[in-house]
């Protein structure tokens, strides 16, 4: 099969160059005063309205698929959330602990969902590590609705850098300060 060149007149009435194919084999040679009978074109020759439906129907399409994987990050965040809040509940280790605390606060206001086991945590928790890094992570959810709890424990917390950590928490809820 080749390819050569003809003029098409199109619903506009402009001319444009499109390959037209033939039925010639390459090493066959070919014959210019005998030209096949009935071109074949490609279904690619089609109208503006057709092509702006395609166009159109695609980017609908590409709009969707982006949704969904915007609605799919959503819900990965969700799980990891809830993965991390188990683990403040029911894990003894107080590494583990500490992680899930950190990471809840590296999540920021996508973890907001974790405020009262956070608020639960801070007030219950008998690791100072894993309550300095809940405070952060309260202060880091962006959640007002968190300041009852972190002025409670700035005023009553045994421990100064959990208090210190309260503080950072309101101040950056407050926007005192910037994270």
């Amino acid at each position: 099969m080749s390819f050569s060149f003809c003029s098409v007149e199109k619903a506009n009435n402009k001319a444009i160059n499109l390959p037209k194919v033939s039925s010639h084999q390459p090493g066959q040679g070919m014959n210019d005063s005998n030209p096949p009978s009935s071109p074949t074109f490609p279904t690619l020759l089609r109208s503006k309205k057709q092509a702006d439906a395609i166009i159109s129907s695609a980017k609908e399409q590409a709009a969707f698929l982006s949704a969904q994987d915007a609605l799919s990050a959503r819900e990965r965040v969700q799980q990891q959330v809830q993965e991390h809040v188990n683990a403040l509940r029911h894990r003894t280790s107080m590494p583990v602990r500490y992680q899930a605390a950190e990471a809840l606060a590296v999540l920021g206001p996508n973890a907001r969902s974790a405020r009262s086991a956070l608020e639960t945590a801070l007030l219950r928790d008998e690791s100072v590590h894993v309550r300095k890094s809940i405070a952060r992570a309260l202060g880091d959810l962006g959640d007002i609705g968190a300041q009852r709890v972190l002025q409670q424990v700035l005023e009553n917390d045994e421990d100064k850098f959990v208090r210190m950590r309260a503080h950072q928490a309101l101040e950056l809820l407050n926007g005192r300060i910037s994270k």
